[in-house]
């Protein structure tokens, strides 16, 4: 049976899911007279107390004569018909003990060892599973149910996310919870295997987009730190499919370009929709006031496109405008080419260690092998900026495009995912880092741009520090010297941040989704919602920071930095 958001070709489906919508506005309008403070995403995560049909025949006999409800009223019929959001999760009780003996090893100083021992703790609270009436009634929630538990992000974020979900599993990984890992990347494969890919988030309203593509960075990691040939085995057709979805012709998300004669086929950001997203229902039919209905439509698709990149927003998809001139599938970005380059790198690396005997390994390898070597072309050719040194997104033109020479921290995932056509080119990259402004006392900042938007200045994400540390981290392994200098200096900026933040900030003893780049241990700013609590990336990334660099990280270096950033940093940042 159907969620009640769950979208299917049916007339009936369509209207339903039209008139719940409809019904989530008025209550939304109600709101406003009260002192709740509620955005779209939390009445489509609350669960029906009755099944959808039912809920709307209650709601049109309660305005017989089409009048509407008066606000008391139409709050008194959502309390009477609705449970909490939330309550289609339950709690699942994690017991574990205390963070492995080699992890604590690394760490020298006592301080960063009860701090990283603070994180490790914190995943028994963001711990759930599916609640039982879920499977029981369907259709009267928007979450898809997973068959094992899983850790969600925290604040509003009451599902699994794909991409949240590798920094995570990282986390968890270092906490030793390896079952766990195991049984939160099956649930993800489990998606493939459902539905061709993985949805934004565990949602039924998000069944219409992906996100970032890192399931195969989450078994490499898993495979590195586990003995499980057989699992690892189990889900590489799966990560196969997962590929071949991203790189399916009949999809929108491949372009092919024509640089000088030569055609290059790269990906882009698109999701499958033309409507306004449930969980942003009424603030995307804000933006849209005043446009016609051709427009509105393509207003959505760019709007939800950028959350399939989770960075939802960004100048990076308006670089000379505001929200609504959004362009995100008119935009051939580095950051989805640089994961999927990775994907294919990654996943020549598991099927040439861990061959398929029901397929034919050798075959998949060359494809993959052919399309890496064509994608690495294709960046060069249509993504590489000789005057800046770095990679740029491309504006899609008529027949070409053009480079959006914009400072944004994505312009250096190449360096992670190691899809640069030589070591030269890696490195003028990485030496161009130090001369933007992306390079901040408390990190790296999605942008040089401050628009309002909470991917764009001054907000520190934990993706960007750890694709552009793990980026200079491989450059380093291969010449040394000043790659791995920044690497550490970023990956401290961030530990030190969350570290103060959560002994010493406004807003002690909490863990924030984002940062600020300007203050260290300040919780970042901007976007649709409020900072939001928890936070699971975030303690997946400082788990792993300390763990690389833990014979280093000290208390005192940390409150030495809170007094003065510049001491970490030195002459390394541009004055």
């Amino acid at each position: 049976m159907l969620s009640y958001l769950e979208k299917d070709a049916s007339r009936e489906n369509s209207e339903l899911r039209h008139g719940i919508l409809r019904m989530f506005q008025r209550v939304q309008r109600a709101l406003k007279s009260t002192d709740v403070n509620a955005d779209s995403k939390t009445f489509v995560d609350m669960a029906m107390r009755h099944d959808p049909e039912e809920i709307m025949l209650r709601w049109r006999a309660a305005q017989p004569h089409g009048e509407e409800l008066d606000d008391a009223a139409v709050i008194a019929f959502m309390r009477d018909n609705f449970e909490e959001a939330g309550s289609d999760l339950a709690r699942f009780a994690l017991e574990y003990g205390d963070l492995p003996a080699d992890y604590l090893g690394r760490v020298k100083c006592t301080h960063m060892k009860n701090f990283a021992t603070s994180i490790h703790k914190i995943w028994a609270t963001l711990a759930h599973k599916t609640a039982d009436e879920v499977e029981k009634h369907p259709a009267r929630h928007t979450l898809i149910p997973l068959k094992n538990p899983f850790i969600i992000p925290g604040g509003r974020f009451r599902e699994v996310y794909y991409w949240d979900a590798y920094w995570i599993i990282l986390g968890i990984l270092h906490s030793g919870l390896h079952e766990f890992a195991r049984g939160m990347i099956d649930n993800m494969v489990d998606l493939v295997d459902r539905f061709g890919f993985i949805p934004n988030g565990t949602r039924t309203y998000y069944l219409y987009r992906s996100q970032p593509p890192l399931l195969c960075e989450m078994v490499l990691k898993y495979g590195s730190m586990v003995d499980d040939a057989e699992s690892i085995k189990k889900w590489l057709p799966l990560l196969i499919k997962e590929w071949e979805w991203w790189m399916d012709e009949n999809k929108s998300h491949v372009h092919t370009i024509n640089v000088d004669g030569q055609n290059h086929t790269l990906n882009k950001w698109c999701a499958c929709t033309e409507e306004p997203r449930p969980e942003g229902d009424v603030e995307d039919l804000n933006v849209a006031d005043g446009l016609n209905e051709s427009e509105a439509k393509e207003l959505y698709r760019n709007i939800a496109s950028a959350c399939e990149a989770g960075m939802d927003f960004s100048s990076k998809w308006f670089p000379n405008g505001q929200l609504k001139d959004i362009k995100t599938t008119e935009i051939i970005p580095v950051d989805l080419n640089s994961y999927l380059a990775k994907n294919e790198a990654t996943l020549i690396a598991l099927l040439t260690k861990y061959p398929l005997e029901h397929m034919n390994t050798g075959n998949v390898i060359q494809r993959l092998e052919s399309s890496l070597a064509q994608r690495k072309r294709a960046m060069n050719a249509v993504l590489w900026c000789s005057d800046m040194n770095t990679w740029c997104d491309a504006k899609i033109g008529d027949n070409s495009c053009s480079p959006l020479k914009f400072s944004h921290a994505t312009n250096f995932y190449p360096l992670w995912a190691e899809c640069y056509l030589n070591q030269a080119q890696a490195q003028a990259a990485a030496q161009q880092l130090p001369q933007t402004k992306l390079l901040q006392v408390g990190g790296i900042p999605s942008s040089e741009i401050e628009t309002g938007q909470q991917w764009d200045f001054p907000n520190v994400w934990p993706p960007q520090q750890y694709f552009i540390v793990q980026g200079l981290r491989n450059l380093a392994a291969q010449q040394g010297g000043q790659p791995a200098d920044l690497a550490k200096k970023i990956a401290s900026a961030y530990v030190y941040s969350t570290y103060l933040g959560y002994t010493t900030g406004e807003h002690k003893g909490h863990f924030y989704e984002k940062y600020n780049a300007t203050v260290p241990g300040q919780r970042g700013k901007g976007g649709e919602y409020v900072v939001q609590e928890g936070f699971g990336w975030t303690n997946g990334l400082a788990l792993h920071f300390i763990h690389l660099y833990g014979d280093e990280l000290s208390h005192e270096r940390a409150e030495a930095f809170g007094k003065d950033p510049h001491s970490l940093w030195g002459d390394t940042l541009q004055q």
